[in-house]
């Protein structure tokens, strides 16, 4: 019998043909059609498809490739997002489904845009970013909101269907809440900031007056996010008002047994209100999540796990040299400390690290000789 050899692995085989592969061995053809398969099941389960929804916890296992931390919010997140996905994919003639807007509390750095950010590549949806201590109320000078939805559109390069699936993520809302001091509100019209912004996050056509273009906003998912700071006081007057009623003082040993940075985690709708947001704008944000504040030690991670993390991505930079670098574990922790000093969260380390490394990498390229190896010390950081 003739025997033939194989094209992927050399070995010889009886020379029949299997199926659509000529001259390749029956070995060879189980693990292309393996590979095959698992890659086609990997596709389907990480995009939203007519006819599979994701599932919540593949989600947020591509998230945890990316994002150290926050575990609680990512679940929340990833359920909301799949919810989100189905109602527009999968719409029902017996129930209509609600949007589910979201709203992010958490410190500055603790990674509020940084999740929409990835989400956004997850899911090949486009996003936009927004201030909106840059938005004002029609008629007033700024940014009216109608630009979020001509910046979705522009991310959308043109394709209205694509944008009116796409994320709006607006930072920083906690600065347009109405101060209730002395009865005026902080700036002129942070109330009907609000009130424009909740036109378009409860569903609506929109038409552009300049050029009559239309958008539908109902499939648009809207995510606020903001620090919020002092609402932690009013959420510790309303747990000790509850726990001292009938009582004519304050229970002071139950305030010290409040924990500060749990108080957050226990916001609710009328704590927000109470902070400055109009009824009706909270009462579309139907998740409330809430981040946490990153310690040194996730600071550490984020530094190493991440897919794309600082560290790797700079190991990376220096290999196209032909450079081997490597870190001493105490570096680590001590950018991780500065970070956390500067009290900037996961943002900190880049301003830590980029100096000294991007310093590392014109005094390398300086030197005569070639260097394949080179270690960074703790040393090295602190001179």
């Amino acid at each position: 019998m003739d025997l033939k050899v194989c094209l992927i692995c050399g070995n010889k085989f009886d020379g029949l043909s299997y199926d659509k592969f000529e001259n390749i061995c029956q070995d060879c053809i189980d693990i292309i059609t393996d590979t095959v398969k698992n890659e086609e099941e990997y596709k389907e389960e990480i995009t939203f498809g007519k006819n599979k929804p994701l599932k919540p916890h593949i989600l947020k296992k591509e998230l945890d490739k990316y994002v150290i931390g926050q575990d609680v919010v990512k679940k929340k997140i990833s359920v909301e997002i799949c919810n989100h996905y189905k109602r527009i994919n999968y719409s029902s003639k017996e129930v209509e489904l609600p949007k589910n807007n979201i709203l992010l509390l958490g410190p500055s750095g603790s990674g509020k845009t940084y999740i929409l950010e990835v989400l956004s590549k997850l899911l090949n949806v486009p996003l936009v970013i927004g201030d909106a201590t840059s938005l004002t109320e029609s008629g007033y000078v700024g940014k009216d909101v109608d630009t979020l939805l001509s910046q979705l559109i522009d991310k959308a390069e043109g394709d209205i269907s694509l944008a009116e699936r796409g994320i709006i993520y607006i930072d920083e809302i906690d600065k347009i809440a109405i101060s209730k001091g002395d009865g005026v509100s902080k700036k002129v019209g942070e109330d009907g900031v609000q009130a424009s912004l909740l036109k378009i996050i409860e569903g609506m056509e929109y038409t552009f007056e300049k050029t009559g273009q239309t958008i539908n906003t109902k499939n648009i998912l809207f995510v606020c996010g903001g620090a919020f700071a002092g609402i932690t006081d009013i959420i510790e007057k309303r747990i000790c008002k509850k726990s001292t009623i009938g009582f004519s003082v304050k229970n002071e040993e139950e305030k010290e047994k409040i924990d500060k940075k749990a108080l957050l985690h226990k916001v609710t709708t009328d704590d927000l209100v109470e902070y400055g947001l109009i009824t009706e704008f909270v009462g579309r944000l139907h998740l409330i999540a809430t981040l946490d504040e990153l310690s040194e030690k996730d600071l550490e991670r984020i530094l190493v796990e991440p897919k794309n993390s600082i560290i790797k991505q700079y190991k990376e930079l220096f290999k196209i040299d032909g450079i081997d670098i490597s870190f001493e574990e105490d570096v680590l922790k001590y950018i991780a400390e500065m970070a956390k000093k500067k009290g900037t969260g996961a943002r900190g380390l880049k301003s830590v690290i980029s100096d000294k490394l991007d310093n590392l990498i014109y005094e390398i390229s300086e030197k005569e000789e070639d260097i394949d190896k080179y270690v960074v010390t703790k040393e090295y950081f602190i001179s």
